[in-house]
């Protein structure tokens, strides 16, 4: 099972338990959803999300917070998130979240001094194989045999350095073929189950 820190999750609304937000931490759950039941009480925010949580708290409940998915790092983080959000909201979820997900707000601009310091920092930074191979063009063999393995039971995280991918390279393989990708607990459930098999 993969133990992580990196973690997806979801805000529920406990009077209908539908989903209404998708965010990431590299922390504890329960401090993240004080963090969010703090900001919208102390700071007011006008945001969509803090009308949310202000509604529920109105009603004598708190938002309940799930897991979505554990990830193996910070990169891998990011691109979950993203594709999480676009995910739920594909299926009709009414997210609260404002953005695409991942490292900044889709719409904010930076100031011209700060596009400078950004794009020098950038300047000579190749990158990564890791980047360049979750990006290259699989072939329909490769693809099909990411769908078996995962059907098999295997989870996205444990597929992605097989096929030299990050995790969020096999999620878009799944879904271009139609495959729904597995929650955390069925993950879990599975890969418990594929290790007990390798004993017997």
């Amino acid at each position: 099972m993969l133990t992580s820190k990196f973690l997806i999750y979801g805000l529920v609304d406990p009077r209908d338990g539908q989903l209404r937000y998708v965010g990431k931490t590299e922390g504890s759950l329960r401090v993240r959803l004080n963090h969010h039941v703090h900001r919208a009480l102390r700071q007011r925010t006008n945001t969509y999300k803090g009308a949310w949580v202000r509604s529920v708290l109105r009603d004598g409940l708190r938002p309940d917070i799930v897991e979505l998915e554990a990830c193996p790092g910070h990169d891998d983080l990011v691109e979950a998130e993203q594709w999480h959000i676009a995910y739920w909201r594909s299926l009709g979820c009414r997210l609260t979240n404002l953005t695409a997900g991942g490292e900044g707000a889709v719409g904010y601009r930076h100031t011209q001094e700060t596009r400078a310091r950004i794009s020098k920092a950038k300047l000579g930074v190749p990158h990564t194989e890791a980047w360049k191979l979750s990006r290259r063009e699989l072939s329909p063999i490769t693809e099909a045999e990411i769908v078996r393995e995962y059907e098999k039971g295997f989870s996205c995280a444990h597929l992605a350095p097989r096929f030299g991918m990050g995790s969020g390279g096999i999620r878009k393989v799944l879904m271009r073929h139609g495959v729904v990708v597995r929650s955390s607990n069925e993950q879990r459930w599975l890969t418990r189950k594929l290790q007990q098999e390798k004993r017997c």
